[in-house]
């Protein structure tokens, strides 16, 4: 039986404003190849699965800078009959891909209200299908395509991303996405579209602020006044991967 290792690697690039009154742009990549297809491997029986897809992840961003977690199992299913595939989640910060393979690239994915997502430049539909099995609740999707690869991708994508979500609230998942320093407002900004909803700064602040340490590092160029930068006190490079 045959065994595929698939990423989905998010990647999180900031876009500066022009006006310096308002907050950078965040926006939210994807790590494809140039068929758009999502990083993906044939797992060998005498490697480490965890290890394989790290290694060539490294090969693809070149970078060891990035979070990586195993997000689920497809069986034996009509994308490839006799296998598995097991899907892996990687975040990471644009400042830490260092040299794109030149076979990939960073394509756009957004999540459009509750049945549309934003793959590259397409737009794609797909309805939840949520089952209790033993008092968990478990999803897939159906996703209005007839072109199987793109299922395949869609489908991962939202399983993946749903994984994050759920992690937001009760994890440091969303440092993932920062780059080493950062300022609060960021954290914020990058929650709110993840999660596709708007908090009250001040709570969220007060929520956020006991994980992250303040650093004498200051910018001058963002808003009314100069912004404190901080970094992470709950991970850190080294023990993401």
């Amino acid at each position: 039986m045959k065994i595929y290792l698939d990423c989905c690697l998010f990647v999180l690039q900031t876009i500066k404003s022009d006006d310096k009154r308002k907050n950078d742009i965040k926006k939210l990549k994807l790590v494809v190849d140039k068929n758009n297809n999502l990083i993906s491997i044939p797992f060998k029986k005498e490697s480490n699965i965890k290890d394989s897809i790290r290694n060539k992840i490294i090969d693809v961003i070149g970078s060891n800078n990035f979070h990586l977690e195993q997000v689920h199992t497809f069986g034996e299913t009509k994308f490839y009959n006799c296998g598995l595939i097991i899907v892996y989640l990687g975040i990471t910060n644009y400042e830490n891909i260092k040299k794109l393979n030149e076979d990939y690239k960073l394509v756009d994915f957004e999540l459009i209200g509750k049945n549309e997502v934003k793959f590259d430049n397409k737009i794609i539909k797909y309805n939840t299908i949520t089952k209790r099995i033993n008092n968990s609740l478990e999803y897939s999707y159906d996703i209005d395509t007839d072109d199987l690869n793109l299922e395949l991708n869609i489908t991962e994508l939202l399983t993946s991303y749903k994984k994050i979500v759920l992690k937001l609230d009760n994890s440091d998942i969303i440092f993932k996405f920062l780059p080493k320093y950062y300022a609060l407002e960021d954290v914020r900004i990058i929650y709110e579209k993840l999660k596709d909803t708007k908090v009250d700064k001040s709570n969220f602040r007060k929520k956020i602020i006991k994980y992250c340490k303040p650093t004498d590092m200051i910018v001058k160029d963002k808003g009314y006044r100069p912004t404190q930068l901080y970094e992470a006190i709950m991970t850190n490079y080294e023990i993401w991967l």
